[in-house]
């Protein structure tokens, strides 16, 4: 996972990313960039530091689905389709996590490449809180309920799955409290909304 500070020089980002669109935060010009080989996305300031880098201010790190033809993540088998991927950790600058930068991230990776996310199977307390804040709010995502052990998707005894709105489904059936790992085979899929 990507710690801060960490910067980049142009010739990394020409040779690494994909610039997937611009942005401003306030008065920071920014890009969000794609490295869809290391399967990582990056804010980054275009707009060189002093050192003639440029500063990453929020980064999401995923996780290959499959390794050697072979899948990686509980959740693969029973998922049929092959732009899946796994959160590994999500940072945002301290400075700018009022922005809603990693919701811009995660929706703009699944709307914009197709992509399905995976959460970890660990949330600390920013990542239920990020979780919960996508199936409130977004209108382009929908968030499901997944248990990865048994393949089921929430309600796990019903035929047809239910999108999770941050409030219909009990935080006790989807994340324990740490240290406990009783709930560490539910995670939370999200795709684009196509309705």
């Amino acid at each position: 996972m990507i710690l801060f500070p960490t910067a980049y020089s142009q010739e990394t980002i020409e040779r690494r990313f994909e610039n997937l669109e611009s942005l401003q935060i306030q008065d920071i010009h920014a890009a969000l960039f794609w490295d869809s080989e290391g399967l990582v996305a990056c804010i980054i300031k275009t707009e060189a530091n002093s050192n003639g880098r440029y500063d990453v201010i929020a980064s999401l790190d995923l996780e290959a689905t499959q390794w050697d033809g072979e899948p990686a993540l509980a959740v693969e088998k029973y998922w049929q389709k092959d732009n899946l991927s796994q959160v590994q950790g999500v940072v945002v600058d301290p400075k700018l996590r009022d922005f809603g930068l990693a919701t811009y991230i995660y929706t703009s990776l699944i709307v914009k490449k197709g992509l399905i996310l995976v959460s970890d199977n660990e949330q600390y307390i920013g990542g239920k809180a990020l979780w919960k804040h996508i199936a409130r709010t977004s209108k382009e995502l929908v968030v499901y309920v997944f248990d990865s052990e048994n393949g089921l998707f929430y309600p796990f005894d019903a035929d047809e799955r239910i999108a999770y709105d941050g409030k219909n489904i009990d935080d006790y059936i989807i994340w324990s409290d740490s240290p406990s790992r009783e709930k560490y085979d539910i995670v939370m899929i999200a795709e684009q909304n196509l309705k």
